[in-house]
């Protein structure tokens, strides 16, 4: 295939796509945004083996709701601040101002997100069986992300290939009519 063949078909092709049938168009952007959805959460929560170890000393803690329900937000003496939105309905009564805590947290896009916490009384939260858990959730959205890319690159080279092919059968039958 030579350049203006090549040339010849990205036309085609782009002006199949000014033409797109609204539910072609549609599924391809719903695919678009699924996929940059996906991309979204894997870049925005950080991979278990980058999570990090403290320990501090709580100040206060402020249970607050949000969309997904309620959150701590725990504040240590040294002016950080780590968001808990596990088993917080029960921890936040066992909390104490002044007690030192262990904690395993994600350093993630908006927050640092506590993912294991301790002391020396006993364990509130499992880091183990939230890594498991977060490395489960992360294979998933991979998994997604990988399949929406495919279904996109699959329908769309089809579709591609299906202006071609219907452009050269317009053109074979205007140079038939000539004959």
């Amino acid at each position: 295939m030579n350049r203006n063949t090549m040339q010849y078909y990205l036309k085609i092709v782009r002006k199949g796509y000014k033409n797109i049938s609204a539910p072609l168009g549609l599924a391809t952007f719903l695919l678009l945004a699924l996929a940059g959805l996906f991309a979204f959460v894997l870049l925005v929560y950080e991979p278990v083996n980058e999570w990090h170890t403290t320990t501090f000393t709580l100040y206060r803690y402020e249970y607050r709701y949000s969309r997904g329900g309620g959150v701590l937000d725990l504040y240590t003496t040294d002016g950080r601040c780590y968001v808990l939105n596990q088993n917080e309905e029960t921890i936040r009564y066992q909390l104490k101002a002044g007690q030192q805590y262990n904690a395993v947290y994600s350093d993630d896009f908006f927050h640092d997100s506590i993912k294991g916490l301790s002391d020396s009384e006993g364990e509130y939260l499992n880091a183990d069986e939230m890594r498991k858990s977060h490395t489960t959730e992360r294979l998933w959205f991979s998994i997604l992300l990988v399949v929406c890319i495919l279904i996109l690159l699959i329908s769309n080279s089809v579709y591609a290939i299906s202006c071609i092919r219907a452009e050269e059968k317009k053109r074979r039958k205007r140079i038939n009519n000539r004959k």
